[in-house]
């Protein structure tokens, strides 16, 4: 009881109310539908989870340093912010980083049915089945992608989602039978990120149809 009248009540409030408030945030950022821009949920949650942080670490600050001299206190103080900006921005960067993971996941589930259907029946230097258009508009939640194809290969091209509004392309190799992600930024001349350049040379050289 002691500790938590020295951590202070409306301390104690603000700690209760961002922390649900962060909960709310992650979850409702790790489950945004794919290809959503996540910088309107990413913001806030920066927000509320650095409130989080800073305020819990008060709540163990004044618990263990009520009787410390003022240069160990004042030093807890500026630690205590260190810590907060740390805690909080590594806490985001990790969680978007398992929304891209929990994304391609999705987008794997989504296209694995045409995937094994294209394996089946895919022509010779990886052309498109003759009927895939059919199959398309005879399966239930059509898929919006482009098919590139040629050297006896073909890639799956679609959308992902990104922090900012340039988004990210997804896309599955069927030489490697991989799927890959890359941040549209990175979809540049001067690029030297592997995925990327994967993509940007079969963009170049190989046929392209897109579906629907």
């Amino acid at each position: 009881m002691n500790t938590l009248k020295s951590a202070g009540w409306f301390n104690l409030f603000l700690t209760l109310v961002s922390g649900c408030a962060t909960f709310y945030l992650s979850w409702t950022l790790y489950t945004l539908p794919v290809g959503s821009v996540r910088i309107p949920v990413i913001l806030p949650l920066i927000l509320f989870a650095a409130l989080f942080f800073n305020r819990a670490l008060l709540i163990v600050q004044r618990g263990l340093l009520t009787k410390a001299s003022k240069v160990i206190r004042l030093s807890a103080h500026a630690g205590r912010w260190v810590l907060t900006l740390v805690l909080s921005w590594g806490f985001v960067a990790i969680l978007n980083l398992q929304t891209n993971a929990a994304e391609l996941q999705k987008i794997e589930n989504n296209f694995a049915p045409l995937l094994k259907f294209i394996e089946r029946s895919a022509a010779r230097q990886g052309r498109p089945p003759g009927d895939l258009s059919n199959y398309l508009n005879n399966n239930p939640g059509r898929l919006r992608f482009s098919y590139l194809y040629g050297d006896d290969r073909y890639m799956i091209v679609t959308s992902g989602g990104s922090i900012d509004i340039d988004g990210s392309t997804v896309y599955f190799n069927s030489e490697s039978k991989t799927w890959a992600r890359v941040h549209n930024d990175l979809l540049h001349p001067q690029t030297r990120n592997s995925a990327a350049l994967l993509y940007q040379r079969a963009k170049n050289t190989l046929k392209a149809i897109t579906y629907p």
